[in-house]
């Protein structure tokens, strides 16, 4: 007999049916937190909730701001019309909050976890950068391609309308910050899994 003889399977005796028809325990599939109709529902609440929040910021800003300046109403159109990117990052930054709170009532009314229910993972730190200087080119980018075309801004352009750094910075925070965390929340957390 050889040192090294390699072990030959066993025999498997095929004719043993008792165990042929055996089930494997499956376990049931995970209960679905909303149906289709009630996402659409919490989403078309959600979303009236952002719109009517920033409408009512703006208007409560815009009377505000006529209120203490005294202006009249040319003026106020023109006021309006210079700073339009200032007042449109006010609006999202204002409507962010109670959107969110909209779907957080939402999931803690199902039982579920917020931070589990959406999937919610924060980027790495490496993620982060790589995500900030991919943007970073692609504005410079874009600004380099225009230069260079000869292209002129629009005079009702939202850059040209904020009023300043403390507008572009506000509309920076609005369009860049606030606005795609709701979108992220509301259609690809809730939406996508509602409806999947």
């Amino acid at each position: 007999m050889p040192i090294f003889a390699a072990k030959l399977p066993q025999k498997v005796d095929m004719s043993n049916f008792e165990n042929a028809n055996a089930r494997l325990p499956i376990s049931s599939p995970p209960l679905r937190t909303w149906d289709f109709l009630e996402t659409t529902l919490v989403v078309l609440i959600a979303y009236g909730v952002f719109t009517v929040t920033g409408e009512l910021a703006l208007s409560f800003l815009f009377g505000w701001c006529s209120g203490v300046m005294a202006l009249s109403p040319a003026e106020l159109q023109a006021l309006w019309v210079s700073l339009l990117g200032r007042w449109q990052g006010v609006a999202l930054i204002a409507a962010t909050m109670p959107t969110i709170a909209v779907l957080w009532i939402a999931i803690r009314m199902a039982g579920r976890e917020f931070a589990e229910y959406l999937a919610l993972k924060w980027p790495t730190r490496r993620e982060a950068v790589l995500a900030f200087g991919v943007m970073a080119i692609v504005v410079v980018g874009e600004s380099l391609v225009a230069y260079l075309v000869g292209a002129q801004l629009p005079v009702t352009d939202s850059l040209i309308g904020v009023g300043g750094p403390i507008g572009l910075l506000i509309l920076l925070v609005g369009g860049c910050v606030a606005g795609p965390i709701v979108e992220e929340f509301v259609v690809r957390g809730f939406m996508f899994r509602g409806w999947s």
